[in-house]
C-alpha cells in the first residue's frame, strides 16, 4: 500500500509543464512535477494466521502446541483493504499472511481444507451444563500499528470459553481400518471424576462385551486409561500392553483388567495426554485402531507435571490439543474411533469435540450413545470387520390382480465375514414371526436360502403395490447377534383403466350468506392406460375446470371450484355435493370416478321482542290503550311461524309476517280497553311473548313488559 506526498506547485509552473509536454518537449518545470508526485511505500501491518496439524512433541503452557505446520489452508479476512487480497493459503510452516489497514477490526474465517482434512465450524466450550457449540471457524482481530499473529495462546488464567492454544487446528481425515477380521487396537478408558460408582459397573460391562465379542479372532487389545494425567493414577489403572483374544487366556486377562479398574478422587479428562501416550507407544505395537471412551469433554491438556487448562473449563485450547494429539495416531495409521457416552438417551448433548478427534461421519467416524446402549454399541463396532451377513430377495410373481393372490418371497443369505454363524433366520415386516433358513449354519463364505408367502389383502389392492422389508441375523459362537443391512421388494399390481378423485371442502363449517367455500378435487391416474378427455362435474357447481384433460398412469393433477353461501345453504344446516369425474383410454370404456364432500353450518337461531303503549297513561273506563310490538331475527336462520301473545289481549296478535330472514323485523298491534279494576288499581302491566321456529331444533321466545298508569282528576275542596 503507498500514498503520495505532494508539495505546492505555482500554477504557472503547472501550466508551462503541460505545454511542453503537449508539444512533445520535456522543461525543467515537467521534470521538478514528476519527480514530487513520485509514490513513497506505504507500511500497512499483517495478520499472519498460525496454522497446525499434527503434533511432533508434547509441551504445556505457556506457548503454543508443538504441532506441525499444515500446508494448503485458506482463509479470507474481511474487511477486504483497497488493493490488497483479502485471502490467503497457508504455508508449509503453517502461516498465512495478508496485508490490511492499522487500526481497524477484522474477522478472519477459515475456508479451504487441504486434501486429508477436514475442518470444525464449531467445537463445544464452556462448563458443566454450559458446554455448548461455539463457532470455530472464524476470529475476530483488532490491528493496531503493528503485525498481529494469530490465535493467541491462552494462559491458563484465561476463563473465556473460546480460548485458543496458539495454533488453529484442524483434523486429519480418519485412516480406513483395514478390511478383514484381526487387527490390533488400543481402548483407552475415560476414568475422570463422572464416571460414578453407580456408572462404573455399566462402564466395565461395555468395555468387557467390547473384549468378549472379539474372541477367538485374531485380533489383540491393549488398555490405556486417562484422567487428570495419563495413564490415570492409581495402581489398577496402569496401562496393559496388547493381549491376543485369540484364546480365552488372553480374555481372561483383559477382563481381569477391565475389572480392576478404579476412578480417583478429583480426575480430569485430558484427552491430549490419552492420545500423546498411544502414539508415543505405536512404533512398537503398530496400532490399526484406536478406540476411545469419554463421557464428557476435556478440561486439561498437556503431559503429567505441565499441565495446561483449568480442571473446570473446556476451552477451545483444550480440544485443540486433543486433536493434535489424535492427528499424530492418525498420521502413524491408526484410525481414532470416539464413544461419546451420556447420560440422556441421545448420549454426549454436543458431539462437536469427539467429532474434531474422530471424524465428520457419526456412525462411522465417532459414536454417541448413553450407558444403556453402550455394550451394543462396542459390540457392533468390535463385529465391524469380523461378522457380517449380505441379504438378497426377491418376489414371484412381480405383479398380482386380484384379493388372496398368493406372493412368494426368496431370501438369500451370505456370510461375509470371519465368524462361523449359527441361528440364521430372516425376519420381514409382512411375514408372520421368524423365517428359517437352510441350512441355518454357516461358515465363511456360505450362503442360505429362505422362503415366505404373503397374502393379498384389499388394502393392497386400493394401493396398487406392497413393498416389504426384511433382515437377516446370525448369532457369533461369542452369543452376539449380526444383522444384515435391510433389503426390500416391491410388487405391483395388475390393473385395468381407472380414475380416482378426492374431494375436500375448506372450511368445512360456515355461518353466514356470502361466505366462500373452496372444494378440491385432487384426480389421480389409478388405472395402467394413459386417460384423455378428463372432465370433472359437480352436481352443485357443474363444470369444473382442471389444469390437465389427459393423464398418464399414477400421475395426478388438482382442480378447485368456489361456492358462496346464500341463506337457503345456511337455513339447510350442511351442503352436500357429489363431484364425478370421467376419463377416456385409448381402448375400450370410459372410466369414472365420484367423491363426495359435506360442509356444515353453524346456526345460531334467535329472537328479539320490544314493546310499547300509547298513551302511556289513562284517567276513565273505557279508555283505548294501543300496544305495539316489534320483533326482530338477530340469528343467522330465517324463523317460521312467529305469534305474538300478551296476558292482557286474548288470543293471538296480528303481525305484518309471521316468517322473519335474519335482520329483518316485523310490527304487530294490539288494543286494550280501560277497566274499573285498572282505574281502581291505578296501573296496568301487561307481558307479551314471541315464539319463531328456526328450520330445525327448538323454538327461541322473547318476552317484553310495558307498564302504564292511571292519572285521577283532583277532587276540588269545598269548605
Amino acid at each position: 500500500m503507498f500514498s503520495v506526498m505532494r508539495r505546492a506547485i505555482p500554477a504557472a509552473a503547472v501550466i508551462a509543464a503541460g505545454a511542453a509536454l503537449a508539444a512533445g518537449g520535456v522543461t525543467t518545470p515537467a521534470t521538478a512535477l514528476a519527480s514530487t508526485v513520485a509514490p513513497a511505500p506505504r507500511h500497512d501491518p499483517t495478520i499472519t494466521i498460525r496454522v497446525g496439524g499434527v503434533r511432533i512433541a508434547e509441551n504445556g503452557p505457556p506457548g503454543s502446541p508443538a504441532a506441525s505446520g499444515l500446508a494448503g489452508v485458506t482463509f479470507r479476512v474481511s474487511p477486504s483493504s483497497p488493493g490488497q487480497a483479502d485471502t490467503c493459503v497457508s504455508t508449509a510452516a503453517g502461516l498465512c499472511t495478508v496485508r490490511v489497514r492499522s487500526h481497524r477490526t477484522y474477522t478472519v474465517t477459515q475456508e479451504g481444507t487441504p486434501g486429508g482434512w477436514f475442518a470444525s465450524p464449531t467445537l463445544a466450550a464452556g462448563t458443566g451444563n454450559q458446554v455448548t457449540s461455539r463457532a470455530y471457524d472464524r476470529l475476530s482481530v483488532r490491528v493496531g500499528a503493528g503485525n498481529v499473529t494469530i490465535p493467541d495462546a491462552a494462559r491458563n488464567t484465561d476463563r473465556s470459553a473460546t480460548a485458543r492454544g496458539g495454533t488453529w487446528a484442524l483434523s486429519k481425515d480418519d485412516p480406513a481400518l483395514p478390511q478383514k477380521c484381526g487387527t490390533r487396537i488400543a481402548l483407552l478408558i475415560d476414568l475422570s471424576g463422572s464416571i460414578t460408582p453407580a456408572i462404573l459397573p455399566r462402564y466395565k460391562a461395555a468395555a468387557r462385551s467390547f473384549v468378549e465379542t472379539l474372541k477367538g479372532t485374531p485380533s489383540s487389545i491393549a488398555i490405556y486409561t486417562f484422567g487428570t494425567t495419563a495413564p490415570a493414577p492409581g495402581g489398577n489403572n496402569a496401562n496393559l500392553a496388547p493381549v491376543s483374544v485369540a484364546t480365552q487366556a488372553g480374555v481372561t486377562t483383559l477382563v481381569h483388567k477391565i475389572d480392576g479398574l478404579t476412578v480417583p478422587l478429583h480426575s480430569g479428562t485430558n484427552w491430549d495426554a490419552g492420545f500423546w501416550q498411544i502414539v508415543q507407544a505405536n512404533p512398537a505395537y503398530h496400532y490399526r485402531a484406536a478406540v476411545i471412551l469419554t463421557d464428557g469433554d476435556p478440561t486439561y491438556y498437556g503431559p503429567s507435571g505441565n499441565l495446561g487448562g483449568r480442571g473446570n473449563l473446556t476451552r477451545f485450547a483444550e480440544t485443540e490439543n486433543a486433536v493434535f494429539s489424535a492427528n499424530a495416531l492418525k498420521a502413524e495409521g491408526t484410525s481414532v474411533l470416539g464413544v461419546g457416552i451420556g447420560a440422556s438417551r441421545q448420549g454426549l448433548p454436543n458431539v462437536d469435540n469427539i467429532r474434531a478427534v474422530s471424524g465428520p461421519v457419526e456412525d462411522t467416524d465417532y459414536f454417541n450413545t448413553d450407558f444403556d446402549r453402550l455394550s451394543s454399541v462396542l459390540a457392533g463396532l468390535a463385529l465391524r470387520n469380523c461378522a457380517g451377513l449380505d441379504l438378497k430377495k426377491t418376489a414371484r410373481p412381480a405383479t398380482y390382480t386380484h384379493v388372496g393372490q398368493k406372493i412368494t418371497y426368496t431370501y438369500t443369505v451370505t456370510n461375509r465375514k470371519y465368524f462361523t454363524l449359527q441361528h440364521v433366520h430372516v425376519t420381514d415386516d409382512r411375514v408372520k414371526g421368524p423365517i428359517p433358513c437352510t441350512p441355518s449354519k454357516l461358515a465363511t463364505g456360505e450362503k442360505a436360502t429362505c422362503t415366505a408367502t404373503y397374502t393379498i389383502t384389499k388394502a393392497d389392492l386400493e394401493a396398487g403395490h406392497v413393498t416389504n422389508t426384511a433382515t437377516a441375523t446370525g448369532t457369533t459362537p461369542n452369543g452376539d447377534d449380526v444383522t444384515s443391512q435391510p433389503a426390500e421388494a416391491t410388487v405391483r399390481t395388475r390393473r385395468p383403466p381407472a380414475i380416482g378423485l378426492v374431494k375436500s371442502a375448506f372450511p368445512a363449517w360456515y355461518s353466514e350468506p356470502g361466505q366462500r367455500i373452496t372444494y378440491t378435487y385432487r384426480v389421480t391416474n389409478t388405472g395402467n392406460a394413459t386417460l384423455h378427455g378428463i372432465t370433472l362435474v359437480d352436481n352443485k357447481l357443474g363444470a369444473v375446470t382442471c389444469p390437465l384433460t389427459t393423464l398418464d398412469p399414477g400421475k395426478w393433477m388438482t382442480c378447485t371450484a368456489r361456492h358462496e353461501i346464500t341463506q337457503r345453504d345456511v337455513n339447510a344446516g350442511r351442503i352436500v355435493n357429489v363431484a364425478t369425474v370421467t376419463g377416456h383410454p385409448r381402448k375400450g370404456q370410459k372410466v369414472t370416478g365420484t367423491a363426495t364432500a359435506r360442509v356444515h353450518a353453524v346456526r345460531k337461531p334467535g329472537i328479539r321482542l320490544s314493546k310499547s303503549a300509547f298513551p302511556t297513561t289513562y284517567s276513565h273506563v273505557g279508555q283505548r290503550i294501543t300496544y305495539t310490538y316489534r320483533v326482530f331475527n338477530p340469528g343467522n336462520v330465517t324463523l317460521h311461524k312467529i305469534t305474538v301473545t300478551d296476558s292482557k289481549i286474548r288470543g293471538p296478535i296480528a303481525c305484518g309476517s309471521t316468517e322473519l330472514s335474519p335482520g329483518a323485523s316485523t310490527t304487530c298491534r294490539a288494543s286494550y280497553v280501560i277497566t274499573q279494576g285498572d282505574l281502581a288499581a291505578g296501573r296496568v302491566i301487561n307481558v307479551a311473548r314471541v315464539v319463531g321456529c328456526p328450520p330445525t331444533g327448538a323454538r327461541v321466545t322473547a318476552t317484553a313488559e310495558a307498564m302504564i298508569k292511571a292519572t285521577l282528576p283532583e277532587v276540588p275542596v269545598t269548605g
